[in-house]
């Protein structure tokens, strides 16, 4: 058996993907839409084979003790974002900026059948912050429609759904996990 593991790479004793990939993954995503079409193609490129060395390093190591790679994989992959111009006819578009804490959010408000889905670019957040995007009725109910950390960039695109009707969303707020709310966008 020592000979054995002893002729095994020190990446078969990880548990899961690598330190960090999830990061890396971001922000070459992020770089890929500021270079844009013909950076796609090249960091795309980049982007694969980090995802896929993700998945093959994350297989091999649960492969050998599951049969199956690992669902950590499948979640590592970033949020994504509909676009206001790709946004339905009857989604409803919001912008602000806190002059307290500088942060700013544009979200898109999408219906659908007794939630809301929410898209939102967030920046001016400080980095590490354990943020939740916050769906804020009519009446003042609040529902989480998504939680992150944030990045050094700030500016990753954000996507989630929370249980209010939609016509009775009030606002959508950014708020870290103490309630500290650094912006809130009136709908």
């Amino acid at each position: 058996m020592t000979a054995l593991l002893d002729g095994m790479p020190p990446e078969v004793l990880l548990d899961g993907p690598p330190d960090g990939s999830d990061l890396l993954l971001r922000r070459t995503v992020r770089q890929i839409r500021k270079e844009g079409r013909r950076g796609r193609r090249v960091l795309g490129a980049a982007a694969a084979v980090l995802v896929g060395a993700a998945g093959v390093a994350g297989g091999f190591v649960y492969g050998q003790q599951t049969g199956s790679p690992p669902p950590v994989v499948a979640q590592q992959q970033p949020p994504t974002r509909t676009d206001p111009v790709e946004a339905p006819v009857n989604a409803l578009v919001a912008k602000a900026t806190d002059a307290r804490t500088g942060a700013e959010a544009e979200v898109t408000v999408m219906p659908a059948a007794g939630y809301v889905r929410v898209s939102a670019t967030v920046e001016g957040v400080p980095p590490g912050e354990r943020c939740n995007m916050v769906v804020v009725s009519k009446d003042g109910e609040r529902r989480v429609a998504f939680q992150w950390v944030t990045g050094e960039g700030n500016g990753e695109p954000l996507t989630g759904s929370a249980l209010v009707a939609p016509d009775e969303v009030a606002s959508v707020d950014v708020e870290n996990e103490d309630g500290e709310t650094f912006v809130s966008v009136p709908v």
